[in-house]
C-alpha cells in the first residue's frame, strides 16, 4: 500500500483511519477510565500515539502506515479491554450504568446514589459535562411522567 501514497496522502489516510477507530472508543469511555482499568495498555497506547505523531511529522509513507496500523490495533485492544470490563459488571461501569443514544449523541448515566462524587464519576466516565446524570428514583419519576400522557390515549 505504501507505494500508492505520497507522504501527505498517507498522513490524511491514516489520520482518518486512526480517528475513526479512536472515536469508537471515545464515544463510550475516557482515557482516564482506560488508565484505571488497564494502566499498561493506556501507557502503551499513549506511546504509540507519540510514534504515530512523529511518523506523520517527519516519517516516510511506510513509517506512517506502520505506526498508523499499530495505533489502530491499540485502540481496538482498548475497546476490547473496556468492553470486557463492562460486560463483567452487567452494564455497570464502576458505580454508573452508562447509556448513549447513537442517533442524538445524548449521554446518560444512572448512578446508585445522588451524591456529588457519583455525579463527578459519571462525568469522568463519559468525558463530558453535558451528561444527564440520574438515580433510579429519577428514572422512575421520568417514566411516570411519560406513562401518564400515554395512558390517556
Amino acid at each position: 500500500m505504501a507505494a500508492h501514497f505520497k507522504t501527505g496522502e498517507a498522513y490524511g489516510y491514516w489520520l482518518k483511519k486512526v480517528l475513526g477507530v479512536a472515536s469508537v472508543y471515545e464515544q463510550r469511555w475516557t482515557r482516564a477510565a482506560l488508565k484505571r482499568v488497564v494502566p499498561q495498555l493506556a501507557a502503551d497506547l499513549a506511546e504509540q500515539e507519540t510514534r504515530f505523531d512523529t511518523a506523520c511529522q517527519s516519517g516516510t509513507v511506510t513509517e506512517i502506515e506502520t505506526q498508523g496500523t499499530a495505533l489502530c490495533r491499540g485502540w481496538i485492544q482498548a475497546i476490547r479491554a473496556m468492553e470486557k470490563q463492562a460486560a463483567s459488571d452487567v452494564g455497570w461501569v464502576g458505580d454508573c450504568l452508562i447509556g448513549i443514544d447513537p442517533e442524538t449523541g445524548t449521554k446518560a448515566a444512572i448512578v446508585r446514589e445522588n451524591t456529588a462524587a457519583a455525579r463527578a464519576r459519571a462525568v469522568e466516565l463519559l468525558g463530558q459535562d453535558d451528561v444527564i446524570v440520574m438515580t433510579p428514583d429519577d428514572v422512575a419519576r421520568l417514566l411516570a411522567l411519560i406513562k401518564e400522557p400515554m395512558d390517556e390515549h
